[in-house]
C-alpha cells in the first residue's frame, strides 16, 4: 500500500526535466546534470541508509529519509537558479535513497522465506500500478498544474512514511538477531565479496538503460518538440504492459538459469531502447517502449531473487546500501552521458549506444553464472539450508 501510494504522487520524476526544459534556464546538456546530481545524492543516501538501516532500526530510517523528502519537494516549486536547483536535486536524491535500503531489508525481515520473491515482485507490480495513476495525471494537469502536482507529491511521500513506520514491527526478528551477533561483518566486508560485488556491477548496466527512460527520452521528446502528453502515454503503456504481463513472466523463465534469464532480458532492453531512434513518430516511440518493458520485467522479476541468494543475511541492510549505491551511481551517470551525447553526438548515436550497453550486460551475466551458483550453494550450506537450484529458483 506504502509503494502504491508513494508512486501515485511521483509527480517530480515525471515532470522536472520538461519544467526545466521549457523554462529555458537550463541547455540539453546542463539538464542531463541535474538530472545526475540527484543521482549524485542517491549514491551517497543509498550507502549511509544500509549502514544505518542496520543500527538504527527500518522504522527510523525510513521516518527520517520519507519526511526529508517530502520537504525537499516543495522547495522544488520555485523558479530556482541553476546552482540552487543542483543543491536540491543533490538533496532529494540523497534522502529519497536514505530510506530504500531500510525498505527492501524490511520485507526480507518480515516475509517468511519462501515468500520473499512473491513479495518483491508483489512490491514491483504495486509501483507500476501507481506510477500507471501518475502517468495519467501528468497527461491530464502538467501544463499549468506544476505546482499543484509537486505538492501533491509531498503529501503522498509523507503518507506512504507513515504507512510503513505504522505497520512495520518496532524490531524485527533480523534486527534482533543482528545486534546480538558480536560476528558481523562491517560495510568494508561487503565491498570485498567479489561475487556480490560483480553482480551488482553488472546489473548496474542494465539501470543506466533503464534511467534513460526518464531522462534522455523524455529530454529526446522534448527537443524534437513532443508533447509530455506523449511521454506520459509512453510511461502509461510501459506500467500498463508491466500490470498485465508480469504476472505471467516467471513461469514462462522459470526453466532458465537466473543470470542466462539476466541475459536476455539485458539483451532486450539494450535493443528496445535502441528501436527509440524510430522516433519521433508516436508509433516508433510506441515499438521501442514494448520491447525494452519485456527486458525490464525478465530483469525485475529475476534479479531481485538471485541477489537475495548472493547475499549474507546477518548485514542485509549494508549488503541492500551497496547494491543500490550502484544502481544509484547508473543513474548519476546515465542521464549525464545521455545528455552530452543528445547534444553532441545525436538521438542516433545515443539510442544505439544502448544496444551495445545491452549486450555487453548480456555477456557479463554469461561470464559470471557459473560463480553466482557457486555462492548460492555455498550461502544456503552455511545457513543450513537447502539449497535451491538456480534453474528453477521461484520468481
Amino acid at each position: 500500500m506504502a509503494t502504491l501510494i508513494n508512486q501515485m504522487g511521483g509527480f517530480v520524476l515525471l515532470t522536472l526535466t520538461f519544467v526545466l526544459a521549457r523554462n529555458g534556464t537550463l541547455d540539453a546538456a546542463g539538464i542531463g546534470i541535474i538530472n545526475g546530481l540527484r543521482g549524485v545524492g542517491s549514491t551517497v543516501g543509498v550507502l549511509v541508509g544500509g549502514i544505518c538501516a542496520d543500527r538504527w532500526g527500518r522504522r527510523a530510517v525510513i521516518g527520517l529519509g520519507y519526511s526529508t523528502s517530502a520537504a525537499l519537494i516543495v522547495l522544488l516549486i520555485p523558479t530556482w537558479s541553476a546552482p540552487t536547483l543542483g543543491l536540491i536535486a543533490v538533496a532529494l536524491g540523497l534522502s529519497s535513497a536514505f530510506a530504500q535500503p531500510a525498505t527492501a531489508a524490511a520485507v526480507a525481515d518480515v516475509v517468511p522465506e519462501d515468500d520473499t520473491a512473491r513479495a518483491y515482485s508483489l512490491n514491483t507490480w504495486a509501483a507500476n500500478i501507481g506510477l500507471a495513476a501518475c502517468s495519467a495525471m501528468v497527461g491530464i494537469f502538467s501544463q499549468d498544474h506544476i505546482p499543484l502536482l509537486f505538492s501533491l507529491d509531498a503529501a503522498t511521500t509523507l503518507a506512504a512514511g507513515a504507512i510503513l513506520i505504522a505497520r512495520l514491527p518496532r524490531t524485527t526478528a533480523s534486527e534482533a538477531d543482528v545486534k546480538k551477533e558480536d560476528g558481523r561483518p562491517g560495510i568494508a566486508y561487503v565491498f570485498r565479496d567479489r561475487v556480490f560485488v560483480g553482480f551488482v556491477a553488472v546489473g548496474a548496466v542494465s539501470f543506466m538503460l533503464l534511467s534513460q527512460q526518464t531522462s534522455s527520452l523524455p529530454l529526446d521528446m522534448a527537443l524534437q518538440g513532443v508533447d509530455p502528453s506523449v511521454y506520459a502515454a509512453i510511461v502509461m503503456i510501459n506500467t500498463g504492459m508491466i500490470i498485465v504481463l508480469q504476472p505471467y513472466v516467471p513461469s514462462l523463465i522459470r526453466r532458465l538459469n537466473q543470470s542466462v534469464a539476466l541475459a536476455y532480458g539485458a539483451a532486450i532492453l539494450g535493443v528496445g531502447f535502441a528501436l527509440n531512434a524510430l522516433g519521433p513518430s508516436f508509433v516508433g516511440y510506441v515499438v521501442a517502449v514494448v520491447v525494452w518493458t519485456c527486458g525490464q520485467m525478465v530483469g525485475s522479476c529475476v534479479a531481485p531473487s538471485l541477489m537475495m541468494k548472493l547475499v549474507r543475511s546477518d548485514s542485509r541492510g549494508s549488503y541492500q546500501g551497496v547494491a543500490m549505491m550502484a544502481f544509484t551511481v547508473a543513474g548519476a551517470v546515465g542521464p549525464m552521458v545521455g545528455g552530452f551525447c543528445l547534444q553532441g553526438a545525436g538521438r542516433t548515436a545515443l539510442w544505439w549506444g544502448c544496444a551495445v550497453a545491452g549486450l555487453v550486460g548480456t555477456a557479463l551475466h554469461l561470464v559470471s553464472r557459473k560463480q553466482r551458483d557457486r555462492r548460492v550453494a555455498q550461502l544456503a550450506l552455511r545457513d543450513g539450508q537447502r539449497a535451491s537450484p538456480a534453474t528453477t529458483a521461484p520468481l
